[in-house]
């Protein structure tokens, strides 16, 4: 009988230009949330603007907390905020480190990293 490995968890690395992108425009959003609950005009209006405000910042702060990998019996998981999926390991043809992903799925937040290959 084989032991199983424990899972592995691998935290996404984070470029100094996500990591300004991501928490300069949290502030910037949590700034106009600020000023437009303390201007003038009606309620329903500032419900809305709040909610959404709140909603692109609460986005962004789950894409900045929430990305990770995670090897766990037959398949690697990721997961970047609501973006999450499932590579099974056998299906793996190629592992390029420390390489650009110009298109396709990019569930990271630093813009060298690891680009995988496989059957789909």
């Amino acid at each position: 009988m084989r032991a199983s490995m424990p899972p592995v968890i691998f935290p996404s690395s984070k470029n100094w230009i996500i990591t300004l992108v991501i928490w300069g425009t949290t502030a910037l959003l949590l700034v106009l949330l600020v000023l437009e609950i303390q201007g003038s005009g009606g309620l329903a209006g500032k419900v809305a603007v709040a909610t959404f405000l709140l909603l692109v910042s609460g986005l962004l702060l789950w894409m900045w907390f929430g990305t990770y990998y995670r090897v766990s019996g037959p398949a690697l998981y990721y997961r970047s905020g609501p973006i999450h999926g499932e590579i099974p390991v056998q299906s793996i043809r190629e592992i390029q480190l420390n390489t650009h992903l110009w298109s396709g799925l990019r569930p990271a937040l630093g813009f060298k990293g690891v680009v995988i290959y496989y059957n789909r």
